[in-house]
Protein backbone atom coordinates (compact mmCIF):
# COMPACT_ATOMS: atom_id res chain seq x y z
CA UNK A 1 0.00 0.00 0.00
CA UNK A 2 1.49 3.35 -0.78
CA UNK A 3 2.11 5.71 1.91
CA UNK A 4 -0.42 7.99 1.52
CA UNK A 5 -3.11 5.61 1.73
CA UNK A 6 -4.78 5.11 4.61
CA UNK A 7 -7.25 2.50 5.01
CA UNK A 8 -9.08 1.90 8.67
CA UNK A 9 -10.48 -1.42 10.08
CA UNK A 10 -13.72 -2.48 8.62
CA UNK A 11 -13.57 0.45 5.27
CA UNK A 12 -13.12 -1.94 2.48
CA UNK A 13 -14.00 -6.00 2.51
CA UNK A 14 -11.55 -8.26 4.41
CA UNK A 15 -10.35 -11.46 3.30
CA UNK A 16 -11.41 -14.80 3.90
CA UNK A 17 -9.80 -18.16 2.88
CA UNK A 18 -11.38 -21.37 2.61
CA UNK A 19 -9.11 -22.86 0.12
CA UNK A 20 -6.11 -21.52 -1.35
CA UNK A 21 -4.22 -22.25 -4.46
CA UNK A 22 -0.56 -20.80 -5.46
CA UNK A 23 -2.27 -19.70 -8.71
CA UNK A 24 -4.16 -17.08 -6.79
CA UNK A 25 -1.08 -15.42 -5.07
CA UNK A 26 -1.32 -12.39 -7.66
CA UNK A 27 -5.14 -12.08 -6.81
CA UNK A 28 -4.54 -12.14 -3.40
CA UNK A 29 -1.76 -9.63 -3.20
CA UNK A 30 -3.85 -6.90 -5.00
CA UNK A 31 -6.26 -7.34 -2.29
CA UNK A 32 -4.05 -7.24 0.35
CA UNK A 33 -2.71 -3.69 -0.78
CA UNK A 34 -6.07 -1.73 0.93
CA UNK A 35 -7.80 -5.09 3.04
CA UNK A 36 -7.08 -4.97 6.52
CA UNK A 37 -8.46 -8.18 7.62
CA UNK A 38 -6.96 -11.18 6.26
CA UNK A 39 -8.76 -14.79 8.11
CA UNK A 40 -8.10 -18.01 6.91
CA UNK A 41 -8.93 -21.73 7.74
CA UNK A 42 -7.61 -24.58 8.90
CA UNK A 43 -7.44 -26.73 6.01
CA UNK A 44 -6.38 -23.59 3.61
CA UNK A 45 -3.13 -23.61 5.35
CA UNK A 46 -1.36 -25.95 3.74
CA UNK A 47 -0.71 -23.88 0.30
CA UNK A 48 -0.90 -21.07 2.24
CA UNK A 49 2.61 -18.84 2.47
CA UNK A 50 1.88 -17.94 6.11
CA UNK A 51 5.79 -16.82 6.52
CA UNK A 52 5.49 -14.32 3.81
CA UNK A 53 1.97 -12.67 4.20
CA UNK A 54 0.81 -11.89 7.62
CA UNK A 55 -1.95 -13.35 9.13
CA UNK A 56 -4.98 -11.75 11.05
CA UNK A 57 -6.56 -15.23 12.41
CA UNK A 58 -7.25 -18.83 11.62
CA UNK A 59 -10.13 -20.47 12.11
CA UNK A 60 -9.63 -23.69 13.72
CA UNK A 61 -11.75 -26.90 13.99
CA UNK A 62 -12.50 -27.56 17.85
CA UNK A 63 -10.79 -30.44 17.89
CA UNK A 64 -7.70 -29.42 16.75
CA UNK A 65 -5.28 -27.94 19.79
CA UNK A 66 -1.90 -28.94 18.00
CA UNK A 67 -1.65 -26.11 16.01
CA UNK A 68 -2.59 -23.40 18.54
CA UNK A 69 1.42 -22.89 19.38
CA UNK A 70 1.97 -22.97 15.91
CA UNK A 71 0.54 -19.22 15.25
CA UNK A 72 2.48 -16.15 17.36
CA UNK A 73 -0.16 -13.55 18.86
CA UNK A 74 -1.60 -11.27 18.20
CA UNK A 75 -3.02 -13.95 15.34
CA UNK A 76 -6.69 -14.56 16.37
CA UNK A 77 -7.64 -18.12 17.03
CA UNK A 78 -11.45 -18.76 16.24
CA UNK A 79 -12.74 -22.23 16.66
CA UNK A 80 -15.49 -24.02 14.88
CA UNK A 81 -16.15 -27.24 13.09
CA UNK A 82 -15.34 -27.86 9.69
CA UNK A 83 -18.70 -27.59 8.62
CA UNK A 84 -19.37 -24.09 9.99
CA UNK A 85 -16.40 -22.15 9.11
CA UNK A 86 -17.65 -20.59 6.30
CA UNK A 87 -21.06 -19.19 8.50
CA UNK A 88 -18.21 -18.55 11.49
CA UNK A 89 -16.05 -16.65 9.16
CA UNK A 90 -18.82 -14.50 7.63
CA UNK A 91 -20.29 -13.61 10.89
CA UNK A 92 -16.85 -12.81 12.09
CA UNK A 93 -16.52 -10.11 9.27
CA UNK A 94 -19.97 -8.98 9.76
CA UNK A 95 -19.72 -7.82 13.91
CA UNK A 96 -16.72 -5.98 12.80
CA UNK A 97 -18.66 -3.62 10.38
CA UNK A 98 -16.92 -5.00 7.45
CA UNK A 99 -18.86 -3.64 4.28
CA UNK A 100 -18.23 -7.75 2.26
CA UNK A 101 -15.22 -9.84 2.26
CA UNK A 102 -13.24 -11.32 -0.78
CA UNK A 103 -14.18 -15.44 -0.31
CA UNK A 104 -11.47 -17.43 -1.69
CA UNK A 105 -13.26 -20.85 -2.11
CA UNK A 106 -14.29 -23.53 -4.64
CA UNK A 107 -17.59 -22.57 -6.76
CA UNK A 108 -19.37 -25.27 -5.54
CA UNK A 109 -19.96 -22.85 -2.14
CA UNK A 110 -22.54 -20.40 -3.87
CA UNK A 111 -25.69 -22.20 -2.71
CA UNK A 112 -24.83 -21.60 0.77
CA UNK A 113 -23.68 -17.63 0.36
CA UNK A 114 -27.21 -16.80 -0.87
CA UNK A 115 -28.16 -16.54 2.66
CA UNK A 116 -24.77 -14.25 3.73
CA UNK A 117 -25.03 -11.95 0.68
CA UNK A 118 -27.62 -8.56 1.52
CA UNK A 119 -27.55 -4.97 0.31
CA UNK A 120 -25.15 -4.39 3.19
CA UNK A 121 -22.68 -7.16 3.19
CA UNK A 122 -20.82 -8.02 -0.34
CA UNK A 123 -19.02 -11.11 -0.99
CA UNK A 124 -16.68 -11.39 -4.35
CA UNK A 125 -15.74 -15.09 -4.69
CA UNK A 126 -12.31 -15.83 -5.65
CA UNK A 127 -10.77 -19.05 -7.14
CA UNK A 128 -9.23 -20.90 -10.28
CA UNK A 129 -13.10 -20.03 -12.49
CA UNK A 130 -11.83 -16.53 -11.86
CA UNK A 131 -13.50 -13.37 -9.59
CA UNK A 132 -17.14 -14.20 -9.23
CA UNK A 133 -19.90 -11.37 -8.37
CA UNK A 134 -23.41 -12.17 -7.51
CA UNK A 135 -26.02 -10.55 -10.10
CA UNK A 136 -29.13 -9.41 -9.36
CA UNK A 137 -29.79 -7.31 -12.40
CA UNK A 138 -28.54 -6.43 -15.81
CA UNK A 139 -24.97 -5.55 -15.28
CA UNK A 140 -22.75 -3.49 -18.20
CA UNK A 141 -18.94 -3.36 -18.03
CA UNK A 142 -16.23 -2.69 -20.41
CA UNK A 143 -14.28 -5.75 -21.13
CA UNK A 144 -11.43 -6.06 -23.34
CA UNK A 145 -11.51 -8.27 -26.41
CA UNK A 146 -10.71 -12.36 -26.04
CA UNK A 147 -12.04 -11.85 -22.17
CA UNK A 148 -13.76 -14.90 -21.04
CA UNK A 149 -16.78 -14.83 -18.40
CA UNK A 150 -17.94 -17.72 -17.04
CA UNK A 151 -21.36 -18.59 -14.94
CA UNK A 152 -22.79 -21.54 -13.64
CA UNK A 153 -26.37 -20.32 -15.24
CA UNK A 154 -26.76 -19.75 -19.18
CA UNK A 155 -26.48 -15.89 -20.25
CA UNK A 156 -28.04 -14.16 -22.47
CA UNK A 157 -25.73 -14.01 -25.61
CA UNK A 158 -25.19 -10.85 -27.50
CA UNK A 159 -23.38 -10.49 -30.68
CA UNK A 160 -20.35 -9.09 -28.30
CA UNK A 161 -20.58 -12.61 -26.11
CA UNK A 162 -20.54 -15.36 -27.52
CA UNK A 163 -21.19 -18.81 -25.60
CA UNK A 164 -17.86 -21.26 -26.20
CA UNK A 165 -18.16 -23.93 -24.25
CA UNK A 166 -18.65 -25.33 -21.07
CA UNK A 167 -16.04 -25.96 -18.59
CA UNK A 168 -16.07 -27.96 -15.22
CA UNK A 169 -20.00 -27.13 -14.93
CA UNK A 170 -19.16 -23.54 -16.04
CA UNK A 171 -20.75 -22.06 -19.08
CA UNK A 172 -17.86 -20.42 -20.23
CA UNK A 173 -18.40 -17.11 -23.34
CA UNK A 174 -15.90 -14.78 -24.97
CA UNK A 175 -16.04 -11.18 -25.41
CA UNK A 176 -15.58 -10.88 -29.33
CA UNK A 177 -14.88 -7.01 -29.17
CA UNK A 178 -13.20 -4.92 -27.16
CA UNK A 179 -16.15 -2.38 -25.58
CA UNK A 180 -18.95 -2.54 -22.95
CA UNK A 181 -20.80 -6.06 -22.69
CA UNK A 182 -23.65 -6.73 -21.27
CA UNK A 183 -24.30 -9.39 -18.61
CA UNK A 184 -27.82 -11.07 -17.54
CA UNK A 185 -28.75 -14.35 -17.25
CA UNK A 186 -30.75 -16.13 -20.34
CA UNK A 187 -34.16 -16.36 -18.30
CA UNK A 188 -34.61 -13.60 -16.26
CA UNK A 189 -36.21 -15.92 -13.68
CA UNK A 190 -32.41 -17.02 -13.16
CA UNK A 191 -31.54 -13.85 -10.87
CA UNK A 192 -29.73 -14.01 -8.63
CA UNK A 193 -26.76 -15.42 -10.87
CA UNK A 194 -23.60 -16.06 -10.04
CA UNK A 195 -20.51 -14.78 -13.12
CA UNK A 196 -16.79 -14.65 -13.22
CA UNK A 197 -14.44 -12.48 -14.78
CA UNK A 198 -11.88 -15.65 -15.90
Amino acid sequence: MSSHHFVREGQEPGILILNYHESLGESLGQLLEWSTGLYLTESALSNFPAELIKVDGVILRKETTSLVDTFPPPIELINAPTSRQLEVGIRHFKEKKYPGIYLFAHSDIIPQLEEWVSEHFSITLINQDGKGNRLTDIHKKWYAQGQFIRSVSNLQEYPNLIKVGMIDKMHQYEVKEEGFVKIRPAQLEDYPIWYFEA
